[in-house]
């Protein structure tokens, strides 16, 4: 067992386990604790508003009027682009369904999880076949500041482009509730996972850490504080050993202007920073949250702990904890070196995620890859010039390209990726032709040159993970005839076997214009009756699959 900590009939349990070379010694814990205060979010002060401290110039963040407008914000949020200079943005990839029944289009199954709002079941996609999570969220439950966040969370889970955070993929909303249809992960949470490992060396405990901190650099880079970090908001995608993490739960989570501080108190008792029950924080306090999760992976127990809520808040306040020689004694100088850094009180002190990635402990057990010479090659060849083709490539690859069938590919993307952000950098991708050429940097650069720009579809200066996949993705496996077929399903929104120039427009922000339009229809519309068929629609994408599994101009 890796981790001696279990959820069980609401009580924090560790049972007594000895490691192998390189690992831990925990020791029998059996503190009891209350269920309210171990696995749910607090608002940690009721009486605090949402407010913001404002320094200098700094903007201050915009809420919904009303509640009743959160249809038409969430639409606005997603049509957030120029309709002149279009570029390809992920809100693109996630459909607002403000009109439709979600069971026109997922089969619900069983439920999986409930909280305060509503209740998350496992569906499927009818048209597709692919298993997601839906989160039902109860309008009648909901005040005008439940309102306000849920719009917050939709704006920045549409915004977020990473492989360690759950992706969603479409909302919709009816007369009674919100729906929230998001990628599915059955691999359990991350301490119901590790309860049942007899043997986890530091070297797995720092390949989780890894993907963690690689999630939240990711995020506190777009401004984004997650605020409740916890084993339950971090889940493995599948069961096997080769699982990947996935952090969900942006429910709490808030976006940071530059020099605010956030105030509200709120999160989890064992994970919430000092600083936060202060009312004064930045993204910082995510790294506390870490920190402890860390010390709970390296011995089985949190480092702040007591009989009740009030007791567990003191001692983090205080923020002294120790490293008990019986329990750590096995574990190296370098782990307890990242946890002192993720745990100092002064957040300005505070190591940084991007910093935490570097750390030697990180670093020195990170598994060493192997540059994939083939996919780099297949990479070379990749055109994007015709936008409105990839965003339709990018659009199939996000909503029916299964999580297994990208799992080679994200593993050579984190290889590529060296600082661990979640991004692929202009020098990242440099680096990784320097070596299949031997050291050759003018060969190198010629073609990062080129191929930069083509991989960079949304112009952000770095490459994120779906653009990476769609242009290395083996599409002859991935996206053979019958997933084409579903896919124009997907596209044809009345359902009536013809895809219009209305219809592309509504999933692409509605800044298709004429010229877009008529090159696409030049290529595949052979009835020239101004729309796409099936058949025009399945030649416009086999056309442009060559045998290496490239899309080409």
């Amino acid at each position: 067992m890796g981790c001696c900590k279990s959820f069980q009939n609401g009580c924090f349990q560790s049972k007594s386990i000895e490691y192998h070379t390189n690992s831990i010694l925990h020791k029998e814990s059996s503190e009891q604790f209350q269920n309210e205060f171990i696995q749910n979010i607090i608002d940690l002060d009721i009486n605090i508003n949402q407010q913001k401290v404002n320094e200098g110039n700094c903007l201050k963040k915009s809420t919904v009027c009303s509640k009743d407008q959160i249809e038409s914000e969430v639409k606005q949020e997603y049509m957030k682009t120029s309709s002149k200079q279009w570029n390809i943005k992920q809100t693109m990839f996630v459909r607002v369904n403000s009109n439709k029944n979600v069971n026109e289009s997922y089969l619900i199954k069983e439920m999986i999880g409930q909280g305060g709002f509503g209740k998350v079941y496992k569906v499927v996609h009818k048209q597709t076949g692919m298993t997601r999570a839906l989160k039902m969220i109860l309008k009648e439950k909901m005040k005008q500041e439940d309102q306000e966040k849920l719009l917050e969370e939709t704006s920045i889970l549409m915004d977020i482009d990473h492989p360690n955070i759950v992706k969603l993929y479409e909302i919709f909303s009816d007369t009674f509730s919100y729906y929230l249809i998001s990628e599915y992960c059955d691999g359990g949470e991350l301490f119901e996972k590790i309860k049942h490992v007899q043997i986890l060396t530091e070297k797995e405990i720092a390949n989780y850490m890894k993907q963690i901190l690689s999630a939240v650099s990711y995020c506190h880079q777009k401004g984004i504080v997650h605020r409740d970090l916890k084993p339950e908001n971090i889940l493995f995608d599948q069961k096997n050993k080769y699982a990947t993490i996935k952090i969900i739960d942006f429910g709490a989570s808030a976006k940071l202007q530059y020099c605010e501080k956030l105030q509200k108190r709120i999160g989890t008792p064992f994970y919430v920073a000092p600083e936060v029950l202060n009312a004064n924080y930045d993204e910082k306090c995510d790294i506390w949250s870490l920190g402890v999760i860390l010390y709970i992976l390296l011995c089985g127990y949190p480092p702040f702990f007591g009989p009740n809520e009030q007791e567990v808040l003191l001692k983090v306040k205080k923020g002294e904890y120790s490293f008990d020689p019986s329990d750590w004694g096995k574990v190296s100088n370098q782990g307890k070196d990242l946890i002192r850094r993720m745990l100092l009180y002064d957040p300005t002190l505070r190591i940084s995620a991007s910093d935490a990635l570097n750390h030697d402990w990180i670093q020195n057990n990170k598994s060493k890859g192997q540059i994939n010479i083939q996919t780099l090659n297949k990479l070379k060849d990749f055109d994007s010039k015709n936008k409105l083709k990839y965003a339709i490539l990018q659009f199939i690859t996000v909503q029916v390209v299964t999580t297994q069938e990208k799992d080679d590919l994200l593993k050579i993307f984190q290889d590529i990726d060296k600082n661990g952000d979640g991004t692929v950098s202009k020098d990242e991708l440099f680096q990784a032709y320097l070596k299949i050429y031997k050291g050759d940097k003018l060969a190198a650069e010629t073609v990062v040159e080129e191929l930069f720009p083509q991989l960079d579809a949304n112009c952000s200066g770095k490459v994120d993970f779906s653009e990476f996949i769609t242009a290395s993705i083996n599409k002859e496996k991935s996206l053979n005839r019958k997933k084409i077929e579903q896919s124009f399903k997907l596209f044809d929104l009345d359902g009536n076997g013809l895809i219009t120039k209305q219809e592309i427009n509504e999933l692409f922000n509605d800044e298709i214009d004429e010229e877009m339009w008529l090159e696409i229809l030049d290529e595949c519309d052979q009835d020239k009756d101004g729309m796409i068929n099936l058949n025009e629609f399945i030649n416009l994408l086999e056309n442009k699959i060559s045998k290496k599994g490239l899309f080409q101009q």
